[in-house]
């Protein structure tokens, strides 16, 4: 069953190039793994963007 979508392919705020996984937690915050971005989005209910992470070096294993 189809329910909902956001974002949309790129490298800002709220966009993904390669999602690879997603969790929620009990605070209905969703989380996604964002490949080829080397971030974590997390979005709050209803989907907006609130928070996204990176972590790495450009070149390195990590990013």
């Amino acid at each position: 069953m189809f329910v909902s979508k956001w974002g949309s392919a790129g490298s800002g705020n709220g966009q993904f190039n390669q999602p690879h996984g997603l969790a929620t937690d009990a605070a209905g915050n969703v989380f996604v793994a964002d490949n080829q971005n080397q971030r974590m989005q997390r979005f709050g209910a209803p989907p907006t963007e609130t928070h996204a992470s990176s972590w790495g070096q450009i070149k390195s294993r990590f990013r």
